[in-house]
């Protein structure tokens, strides 16, 4: 049972299609029925988290602050959406980089709703987008019903990616052109054009707007009788006739966009559950995975093996696959497991990954004065060190798996995802400190102890 390789279970689920098991739905008309449903998937994940909890709370895992209170709060998240109210104030943000006028467009705004505007709207300014860190400003732009997000001139690179970050998500957004008053007309016509051309791959153009905020004061000359020019300055009104008629246009949508908002906010509360229940599926699984790589390197410690592929097929224990996967919800049978490892083994051997440990452990071997009581050091170490990857990368794919799906027959495991997942794991895993430390562990267990 030893011979069957932790990454040869992926290949079970080669040829069956499979979405990544986070995307959801994209939605641009939202309505109560579409957010029931997804609340009702928040109620599952956090029925969910409550036995993680318990499981949590009955082992030897000392928790840092109290379970039962992280469920309480995400209870009282789910709370607050299940009483969303679809004929509340529409909630628009404005954001945008430094210094592109987000503030003089929110007052400009404010203006004309307190002149009599019919809109019932919430205005509030986000921080620029480019200096925070971008997680927490999307999550906060998420919030808002309609987002204004602002430029100066010709759109960045930086700024195309937040458009397309945030249009993916299906929240209504509109791209303003500020301060384009400082432009002559025609200018104003090509900047524009070149705006449009960038962004509507991702939005349409009549949400693509050019605006003035606050607009430059002008020089006006007055000519007298007396042919005299008395010259003064005035400042313009705020031009904004194109975004107000953009917002009008929203507003009448506005049940559908809150819905929309409590949809996402769903959507993240659940990431958010999923997150904590990961966390504590993962001090379980740990555990597990060095066992089993302590195992592997005992058998290869004592039966040397004579080459590359055997020491594939030799690296982990297939319970562990099991084991992992009772932990993850995403069960496999024995006769899937072992179906798959002889090819996952040449698989493995494929990609370089057995001989590149190989080598590390090597090099790292005649850095270290231990000596170990077998003579297949090389090869204990590597399937160790092999074990221990592949363990990771199972854990890192069924942490992204959806156990809710997997229970409606979806497909468990994909394998060109688990493969990426492999690769980023051997990377982060492959430092010359991580192999050191593998060594003096296994000099702990394995080595000669002096007379």
């Amino acid at each position: 049972m030893w011979g069957l390789i932790i990454v040869g279970a992926v290949i079970w689920g080669l040829g069956r299609n499979t979405a990544p098991a986070t995307a959801e739905p994209r939605l641009t008309q939202i309505n109560r029925a579409e957010v029931e449903q997804a609340l009702n998937r928040v109620r599952a994940s956090l029925g969910i988290l409550a036995r993680e909890c318990e499981l949590s709370e009955s082992s030897e895992l000392s928790p840092e602050i109290s379970e039962s209170s992280r469920v309480e709060a995400f209870e009282g998240q789910l709370e607050a959406l299940v009483a969303t109210d679809e004929t509340r104030p529409l909630q628009i943000a404005v954001t945008g980089r430094k210094s592109v006028g987000k503030t003089s467009l929110v007052t400009a705004l404010e203006a004309e709703l307190a002149m009599g505007s019919t809109l019932d709207v919430e205005i509030q300014e986000l921080p620029a987008c480019l200096q925070r860190e971008d997680a927490t400003l999307l999550a906060q732009a998420q919030r808002a019903d309609v987002l204004v997000f602002v430029v100066d001139g010709d759109i960045r690179e930086s700024e195309l990616d937040w458009v397309e970050r945030i249009t993916a998500t299906g929240q209504a957004l509109i791209l303003v052109w500020n301060q384009s008053d400082r432009h002559p007309p025609q200018q104003q016509a090509q900047i524009l054009g070149r705006i449009r051309q960038q962004a509507e791959p991702y939005l349409r153009g009549d949400r693509i707007l050019a605006i003035a905020a606050a607009p430059s004061p002008i020089e006006v000359r007055q000519y007298k009788p007396d042919h005299s020019v008395e010259t003064s300055t005035t400042t313009p009104a705020p031009e904004l006739a194109a975004l107000s008629e953009c917002l009008e246009t929203l507003h009448q949508d506005a049940p559908s966009l809150i819905w929309a908002t409590s949809y996402r906010a769903a959507q993240a509360l659940r990431s958010d559950i999923r997150r904590e229940i990961n966390r504590f599926r993962r001090q379980r699984a740990l555990p597990l995975i060095r066992q089993s790589q302590w195992i592997a390197a005992a058998a290869a410690f004592g039966n040397p093996v004579p080459s590359l592929d055997l020491l594939a097929t030799a690296a982990v224990n297939v319970q562990l696959v099991m084991n992992l996967g009772k932990i993850y919800q995403q069960r496999l049978s024995l006769d899937q497991a072992k179906a798959a490892a002889k090819t996952l083994a040449e698989v493995l051997v494929k990609l370089g990954l057995v001989e590149v440990s190989t080598q590390l452990v090597t090099t790292a071997l005649k850095h270290n004065p231990i000596t170990f009581v077998a003579g297949g050091a090389t090869q204990g170490l590597s399937a160790a060190y092999l074990t221990h990857i592949a363990g990771l990368s199972l854990i890192e794919y069924f942490e992204q798996c959806d156990e809710l799906a997997a229970r409606e027959g979806g497909a468990i495991l994909n394998g060109e995802r688990f493969a990426a997942i492999v690769k980023q794991v051997f990377e982060k895993n492959r430092r010359k400190a991580f192999v050191q430390s593998l060594i003096r562990q296994a000099g702990d267990r394995f080595a000669t102890k002096p007379a």
